[in-house]
């Protein structure tokens, strides 16, 4: 579960990915067990993270960056 992941509460974490999805960061997926969420364009979100990293103080978003970046 992602809230758990980020320790956030469950509903932050469904205001957020609705903001995400809603400007295509982020896209939805069904699956048998609910619903799942895939990084729409992953190498440009890597590029963008890249290029703010230094902006941000947060641990997701320099794993994210870890995962894809160049």
């Amino acid at each position: 579960m992602i809230s758990k992941a980020v320790s956030l509460f469950p509903s932050t974490v469904t205001w957020h990915l609705k903001k995400l999805q809603t400007v295509g960061v982020i896209m939805q997926r069904s699956s048998g067990e609910g619903k799942g969420y895939t990084v729409a364009e992953p190498d440009k979100v890597a590029e963008i993270l890249g290029e703010y990293r230094e902006s941000f103080s947060n641990t997701i978003v320099d794993r994210f960056y870890e995962m894809w970046g160049t």
